[in-house]
């Protein structure tokens, strides 16, 4: 019967969890309606696949790999051996992935003025008329940061399902509070690397969603630096995703038929965080040395 009781208690409890957030995520969406200057360009912004990157069951894969895959002795190989190789490969390419992105986020937060942006990444002034920040939109209060970030680290992608089931490695995640920014920075990047691929949940739509598998932005697999190798850039809108991400748990635990399915949940709620930028380590922020 005390258990009857705690599990009812639990799911009132999410309920109201799953509401508050609910009105968070409308009252967010509301703002980016009123800024609707600086929301619509991110539905202007076409998904983009590079066909010669797919494999034969149309999946993208790793271009300077590829080859190597038709040969015979790739075929014996084990699978955590072709997953070492994969993450040696990442390994070799990590240092260079982290210094290209890390210098346009420097870029990006030191630049004053829009135009400052255009300039360094030789972009048309015009199809970005919008003043550079936003009194409302701050990213990290008192910084006037644009853009931080981080990276994933290749050490810890030893799993080989995990492996398997990845296209990159090289992995960094940027987060804005403002949608132009998010915008004008995709641009900047499809012109300084080139681009395989482009994922877009950022839409009207999508933006004003409230399901957590719709995703929460930009995913961009780039070809590094020409040789085929892909990495994968993840631009984010802040507070969307963080809102999504604590949605996740309320959503589950109201899916629960009994107090122990519900308790296995514990481990989903230490996986959730809200981006501050104020890690140490492999964070990406400020204007660089």
């Amino acid at each position: 019967a005390a258990a009857t009781r705690s599990f009812k208690q639990l799911l009132e409890i999410s309920s109201m969890e799953g509401q508050r957030l609910t009105a968070l995520m409308k009252a967010r969406t509301e703002l980016y309606g009123i800024l609707a200057a600086r929301s619509g360009c991110l539905g202007q912004i076409e998904p983009f696949c590079d066909s010669s990157a797919l494999n034969e069951n149309g999946r993208l894969q790793q271009l300077s790999l590829s080859t190597l895959s038709e040969t015979d002795c790739f075929a014996l190989f084990s699978e955590d051996s072709k997953a070492a190789l994969m993450v040696a490969s990442a390994a070799t390419h990590e240092a260079s992935f982290r210094e290209a992105v890390a210098s346009m986020v420097f870029a990006f937060n030191k630049a004053g003025t829009t135009a400052d942006i255009c300039t360094e990444f030789t972009l048309n002034p015009s199809a970005f008329p919008l003043e550079l920040r936003a009194t409302e939109l701050q990213l990290v209060e008192g910084s006037a940061d644009l853009v931080v970030g981080r990276f994933a680290d290749v050490r810890e992608m030893q799993d080989t399902d995990v492996v398997e089931k990845s296209v990159s490695l090289n992995r960094a995640t940027l987060v804005f509070a403002d949608p132009f920014v998010l915008a004008l920075f995709h641009a900047a990047l499809t012109e300084r690397h080139t681009i395989v691929q482009v994922l877009n949940a950022l839409g009207n739509e999508a933006a004003d969603s409230t399901d957590t598998s719709s995703g929460n932005g930009l995913t961009v697999t780039v070809d590094l630096d020409g040789s085929g190798w892909l990495a994968e850039v993840a631009l984010e809108l802040r507070d969307i995703d963080a809102i999504k991400r604590q949605m996740e748990v309320p959503l589950q635990i109201g899916a629960c038929t009994s107090l122990m399915q519900a308790l296995k949940l514990a481990s989903v709620t230490s996986k959730l965080r809200v981006f501050t930028g104020l890690e140490i380590g492999d964070t990406i922020a400020g204007t660089g040395p």
